[in-house]
């Protein structure tokens, strides 16, 4: 429900998310198991179970939010910040601490079964979560793993930028994710929209 841990005995009447009191929310969007709000300035907060890697949040994150909550399950009971880079200044927040500083904004946000993709300000799609059948358009599937392996290596737990030659430089409107496949619309030439599809 995104209202803590107290929230885990259900609610009958709606709440505000104590953890986005004060902050002005653009949108909001849910998984099967998942839920995530675009708030000030393009920054994502998510919440839900976390086992697919589709918060976007780190290990150690999501680690740490267990034992200080002392919870039993692998899961976020209130919305925590996505990073989109690290303070190594590498793409994907995996990559070192999270930088406070995050540079990455977003625009718009889409949450599948157990994959989440964003649309940043300037175009770029990022995607993380299961990537079992290529959802989340980084090349791979689990057909390219061992046997055995496959559902767990093409799992992606932080947010990482799809490259724009997948969709022939050009320039990106909108982002969505149905259960295990993800798709992109963007503007082909003056007055003409295309479409581009992963998993």
């Amino acid at each position: 429900l995104g209202v803590g841990v107290a929230g885990l005995q259900g609610r009958s009447e709606p709440q505000m998310l104590p953890a986005l009191r004060g902050s002005s929310c653009s949108s909001i969007t849910c998984g099967s198991y998942h839920a995530m709000a675009l708030v000030r300035g393009g920054e994502l907060r998510a919440w839900g179970r976390a086992e697919g890697g589709q918060l976007g949040l780190t290990e150690v994150r999501i680690e740490s939010y267990i034992v200080e909550n002392e919870l039993k399950d692998t899961f976020v009971a209130e919305p925590l910040r996505v990073f989109f880079a690290s303070d190594r200044g590498l793409i994907g927040a995996s990559a070192g601490q999270p930088n406070l500083h995050d540079p990455v904004r977003l625009k718009q946000v889409a949450c599948g079964d157990v994959h989440s993709c964003a649309l940043d300000v300037d175009g770029h799609v990022w995607s993380w979560g299961w990537g079992e059948f290529g959802q989340l358009g980084l090349g791979f599937s689990s057909q390219h793993y061992e046997p055995g392996y496959g559902g767990l290596a093409s799992k992606r737990l932080t947010p990482e930028l799809l490259q724009p030659k997948h969709f022939g430089f050009a320039r990106l409107k909108f982002v969505a994710c149905g259960g295990a496949f993800s798709a992109a619309v963007a503007v082909t030439a003056p007055g003409r929209m295309g479409a581009s599809k992963a998993g």
